[in-house]
């Protein structure tokens, strides 16, 4: 019997065949199902407004302009993203994506934070800042993220006034009476991930007065 005849020949014929077929099909499903960088911080955006929003980048870490696509570091973790969509008049809000460290089993937290900046004088001072809304973005190594609720993000909701100008951070530590609790009973890992994640936007409004 002839090698092509035999049934190993057949066998890596049909190999091939497929091989070729499912690498067609993914190629041809890379392409259909392909998103751009610019739909993805569409679709993130609208995830916040519930509707398609303007916006100018001010940081994005997947840009491919070296000007805008560093993090920022602090020591509470990182900002990843950062985006100003124009309202009324002056207006604007800022909407950040943003990592927080030091979370259970040393995992992260990430979210959207939108500030609204509502000024009436030349320039926004820290009395026009305010956090009006946050969502959870994704989580790296945490196991109890069922326990946080709407209510957890919504304590997150203030205006930036002098108390936190003056260095008030949010915290899960349940004994820190020197900073702004937000707690969540069995998870104080977590909340703790989620806090810091704030506080790095805390951080950028204090550096920008």
């Amino acid at each position: 019997m002839s090698f092509f005849k035999s049934v190993a020949f057949r066998c890596i014929t049909v190999l091939l065949a497929l091989a070729v077929i499912f690498g067609g099909t993914l190629a041809i499903l890379n392409d259909v199902l392909y998103v751009s960088p610019e739909e993805r911080t569409a679709r993130a955006i609208k995830s916040v407004y519930g509707v398609e929003m303007k916006y100018q980048t001010r940081l994005d870490v997947d840009s491919t302009n070296t000007e805008i696509n560093q993090a920022l570091t602090c020591e509470y973790g990182t900002i990843n993203k950062i985006y100003e969509i124009k309202q009324d008049g002056n207006n604007y809000d800022l909407l950040f994506h943003t990592t927080g460290f030091y979370g259970y089993n040393n995992g992260k937290i990430s979210l959207w934070v939108k500030v609204s900046v509502n000024f009436t004088t030349e320039q926004p001072t820290e009395d026009d800042y305010k956090i009006d809304t946050v969502i959870l973005a994704s989580f790296e190594k945490q196991t109890l993220m069922s326990k946080f609720t709407g209510d957890f993000y919504a304590n997150f909701t203030v205006d930036l006034t002098q108390e936190f100008i003056d260095g008030k951070i949010f915290t899960s530590d349940k004994y820190d009476t020197d900073n702004i609790k937000n707690i969540i009973t069995g998870a104080t890992k977590s909340a703790n991930a989620a806090c810091n994640a704030v506080n790095c936007v805390l951080d950028y409004v204090w550096g920008a007065n």
